[in-house]
């Protein structure tokens, strides 16, 4: 079974010039404050770009609880990773994550957003890609450079490999 992810690359018009690249992963917990499985997914298929990792975790309760979970993968390339915790955070809507996503890549310039393919990042993903004025891809399999991916066509019955 494949694990399938939600990325947009940012075109590089819209990068200020920096001495490196890095990527922002969409960490999600789980109740109790701890880390879904497919965070883990997507964190590897990030480190297959072999830039530094940024993760954000929201949630209105039991993020440092979830963020110290996160620590233990210091070996899939996480340079940093940011808390937002906030009681408008709770049931994770669009409306109140979206904007200080906008807000944190403005000021980090992220080359790639990741977030795996869950209702919580297919409901943010597209609307930040819609703000940023990028077009996001969707359930992709495979990582194969910093531009080409792989995905599913066809219900499933051939593999697509694209370049953004």
């Amino acid at each position: 079974m494949y694990s399938r992810h939600i990325l947009f690359r940012l075109p590089t018009s819209a990068i200020r010039s920096r001495c490196f690249a890095s990527t922002l992963v969409l960490a999600e917990q789980i109740d109790g404050g701890k880390l879904a499985p497919v965070t883990l997914n997507t964190l590897t298929a990030a480190s297959q770009l072999k830039q530094d990792v940024d993760c954000i975790i929201f949630g209105s309760e039991k993020t440092a609880e979830t963020a110290n979970e996160l620590k233990k993968y210091k070996n899939l390339n996480i340079k940093k990773i940011i808390i937002a915790e906030n009681a408008g955070f709770k049931g994770l809507l669009s409306e109140s994550v979206t904007p200080v996503l906008l807000d944190l890549q403005k000021k980090n310039n992220y080359t790639h957003i990741l977030g795996g393919s869950s209702t919580f990042t297919k409901g943010i993903l597209p609307r930040l890609a819609a703000l940023l004025d990028v077009q996001p891809i969707s359930d992709i399999t495979k990582i194969i450079d910093d531009s080409q991916y792989m995905r599913f066509i066809y219900a499933g019955n051939a593999i697509l490999k694209l370049k953004s």
